[in-house]
């Protein structure tokens, strides 16, 4: 759970939070589809699925689909044979899901809600399981991670994928007290905002192999970190807990627009995949 309330209502731990056709509900669409159509993540997304060495017949699990962009494309490694179900927390996340896979290419797709803390499922099933910007959000993620191996049969894959969130940089670079304020509210914003960098040990501990990639996300339009991260009330938010003033976080923000406009602003973050593979005689710890 976020500690900042502007950031609950956003509706990124559950989008059912803020209703079907407010405002924050179409804004968090419109960020989720501009993410995906961000070119470096598009070419991030297509390692992962690398990762996960899908086949003909698979049967895939993909957790907190939201809108269904990667169970779509699972459907089309596993073919007519294989089956991917998508789960979500979100009821109307699912509906959006459902409504934007309605043709016939994608019959081999199932969206159901789903909690990843009790999955509807029997052990063993699936042969690779996928959960990407869901970790960061969740209060126990070890216990999410059990739940994962449990479903995926042994020899199967599990890949999970998180943005650091402590680790937000922008271009002008930021004064040191700017930035310290901003790492703070932006680790705020997440229950496990560095989650990502726990993936391997989180494997480990539970007895599955593994290996992980860390990539960097860059962006270079103004606007779109905004509209992702709401920049003027993570200021306002810096601002009421003492870190900066107001007047110095607005500034900041101005400096980071005039770049925009000559185009030499950026943002960049970490985000890191990490696979975990269940031996054939595994045995839960």
């Amino acid at each position: 759970m976020s500690n900042n309330t502007w950031w609950q209502n956003k509706g990124y731990e559950n989008a059912d939070t803020v209703g079907k056709q407010s405002k924050a509900k179409m804004a968090l669409i419109t960020v989720l589809d501009q993410t995906e159509n961000t070119p470096c993540i598009q070419n991030f997304k297509q390692k992962d699925y690398t990762m996960m060495k899908l086949n003909h017949g698979d049967k895939v699990l993909d957790v907190g689909c939201g809108l269904g962009f990667d169970a779509r494309k699972f459907s089309q490694f596993v073919g007519p044979e294989g089956h991917v179900i998508g789960i979500d927390i979100s009821n109307d996340f699912i509906d959006h899901a459902k409504k934007r896979s309605d043709s016939g290419q994608y019959s081999n797709i199932t969206f159901q809600q789903g909690d990843i803390n009790h999955l509807a499922f029997k052990d063993n099933t699936f042969n690779a399981v996928h959960a990407e910007r869901l970790f960061i959000h969740l209060k126990n993620p070890r216990a999410a991670l059990a739940e994962l191996i449990r479903v995926t049969k042994p020899g199967g894959r599990i890949v999970l994928a998180d943005p650091d969130f402590t680790c937000i940089h922008f271009s002008p670079k930021a004064s040191k007290k700017i930035q310290t304020a901003i790492n703070i509210i932006f680790s705020q914003m997440v229950a496990n905002p560095d989650i990502c960098q726990q993936f391997a040990k989180l494997f480990s501990e539970a007895g599955l192999s593994t290996e992980s990639r860390q990539d960097n996300i860059l962006r270079t339009n103004y606007c779109e970190w905004d509209n992702l991260l709401h920049l003027e009330q993570m200021m306002q938010a810096a601002a009421s807990q003492g870190l900066i003033t107001l007047n110095e976080g607005i500034a900041y923000l101005k400096t980071l627009k005039t770049a925009d406009k000559k185009c030499q602003f950026k943002g960049e973050h970490p985000r890191v995949t990490t696979l975990g593979i269940k031996s054939l005689n595994y045995h839960m710890k």
